[in-house]
């Protein structure tokens, strides 16, 4: 991260409201669930899917994944020099919010269809754990558990930054996050705020938690499932050691909470909410230094 944007004074006070908020739905964790039991800190052996994945299986859709991106960057590449798309070749945000988008709205439809006929018996929304009639409180209980969480991620990103530096490192902001603050463009800045907060979550949390971590506990116990399959999450999400650690911690916060809950919906709407705060913190910055 940019030592400036970490430094602005906005972004400071901000980030302290909002630890006070997260702190307070941590003690109402603490003291409403934790300590009555409702929410035991354990994991279980009970895989929410229902249909067993083989190792060769998962490495078929991830090897899918990573040709289709591939795939992607050469056809977006060219079509970029072909008649007709010259606005994708002036424009890397547009180029980048073009092929970002086909590939999340591509993945989406790869992983509900493989999950339809894996499992045809079953409506995906049963394969994927999604509770019929309770989205909304899965969707309450995702954003409240990652207020709860939030805190313990942005120390662990704190301690990563210092790590980093202290390794000789220089942080330096993604190429996507320089161009979403960067840019000017309403178009461009609404779209990548919709993929953040919409389809990287739907893709990502089917994938890494209701795929991957279910595929990993056939082979290892839940924590090993939880350690590696976060793990994963980590590297393929940004593959940088600026920020290892708390994407690590983050993919475990989601795997825990998919495990408790036996909902997809819960990690999804906490990841929604972790990219929206992100995000948030990003447009303040933006629209406060023009």
């Amino acid at each position: 991260m940019d030592p400036q944007f970490i430094s602005d004074p906005l972004i400071i006070r901000v980030t302290s409201l909002l630890l006070v908020l997260c702190l307070c739905a941590g003690g109402v964790f603490f003291f409403g669930y934790f300590l009555p039991g409702k929410i035991p800190l354990t994991l279980s052996r009970q895989t929410p899917l229902n249909f067993d994945l083989s190792a060769a299986e998962f490495l078929t859709i991830l090897a899918a994944l990573l040709m289709a991106s591939f795939s992607l960057d050469m056809a977006v590449t060219l079509a970029a020099f072909s008649p007709g798309f010259d606005w994708l070749r002036g424009s890397e945000s547009a180029r980048v919010l073009f092929q970002g988008s086909l590939f999340q709205l591509a993945t989406i439809g790869l992983l509900v269809l493989f999950l339809h006929l894996k499992s045809p018996a079953n409506p995906v929304s049963a394969v994927v754990g999604l509770p019929p009639r309770q989205w909304l409180r899965q969707a309450g209980l995702g954003v409240f558990l990652m207020l709860v969480a939030w805190p313990f991620v942005a120390i662990s990103a704190g301690l990563n930054y210092r790590l980093f530096q202290w390794l000789g490192g220089q942080p330096e902001l993604q190429r996507m996050v320089t161009l979403f603050l960067e840019s000017r463009d309403p178009a461009f800045t609404v779209g990548i705020f919709l993929m953040a907060t919409v389809m990287a979550p739907i893709w990502e949390e089917i994938f890494f938690r209701g795929i991957t971590y279910t595929a990993l506990k056939k082979y290892l116990s839940p924590v090993g499932s939880l350690l590696i399959s976060s793990l994963l999450f980590s590297i393929l999400h940004d593959f940088s050691l600026q920020t290892l650690l708390p994407l690590w911690l983050l993919g475990m916060v989601f795997a825990f909470a998919y495990e408790r809950t036996g909902s997809i919906l819960v990690p999804i709407f906490m990841h929604a909410t972790f990219n929206s705060l992100s995000m948030g913190f990003m447009l303040l910055y933006k629209f406060t230094h023009p």
